[in-house]
């Protein structure tokens, strides 16, 4: 076995700290929820069943947040119809289709903050860099959806590296149980989880397993 073998297997059966809401200041503490939309967690041509599977586990997290009176504030893919993305991939979540809605589910809950995205990174977008200048209070940000491996990893990159350079020390929580990516056999989503993990634990985020209060 080589050095990338051996590295893999001690990071897939790493152990993560449990944490619960009532850890985590309400007041200083965002909700994020990126990508639980219909066109990856119901149909279309990049839905899968590990999204999906996400719906009740982020409902859940989403009831906790409103009972602690914890904002939260979701991210979704609405593309333009000719956007340069579908040139990387298949078209998906046009702006204005069913593909681009919340998922049922979570529309029950509710967001308090919704910024459609046109890429794959939620932090480039300009109402999300408004919203950081109007809530320079928020210490801890949460992040879930999906995937683990596209939006989500450059997010939590982004969100650390700009925190980094402005010399604010910030929390962003991941964790590994409210977030996963889709699975075929060139994209094995145990193995870009894996991956994806260590990258954001090295870029300062921390990671965890949600334990749910409610």
């Amino acid at each position: 076995m080589g050095n990338l073998e051996q590295w893999y297997e001690q990071q897939k059966g790493k152990h993560f700290s449990e944490k619960i809401i009532e850890e985590c200041d309400p007041h200083s503490s965002v909700l994020i929820v990126i990508d639980m939309v219909n066109g990856f967690t119901k149909h279309g041509a990049l839905y899968h069943p590990n999204i999906e599977s996400l719906i009740a586990p982020v409902s859940r997290t989403m009831r906790e947040a409103k009972a602690a009176s914890m904002p939260i504030l979701g991210f979704g893919d609405a593309h333009e119809k000719q956007s340069v993305e579908f040139t990387i991939f298949p078209e998906h979540c046009v702006e204005g289709t069913e593909e681009a809605e919340l998922a049922e589910e979570l529309q029950d809950v509710g967001m308090d903050v919704w910024i459609p995205k046109r890429s794959t990174n939620g932090f480039l977008e300009e109402l999300f860099q408004e919203w950081l200048q109007e809530n320079k209070h928020v210490h801890t940000f949460i992040v879930t959806g999906d995937c683990t491996d596209i939006c989500i990893l450059q997010f939590v990159l982004s969100l650390t590296a700009y925190f980094t350079k402005q010399g604010h020390k910030k929390n962003v929580i991941v964790p590994v149980n409210l977030v996963d990516t889709f699975s075929h056999n060139e994209h094995p989503s145990h193995v870009m989880n894996t991956f994806s993990f260590y990258l954001m634990e090295q870029s300062g985020a921390e990671l965890v397993q949600w334990k749910h209060s409610l």
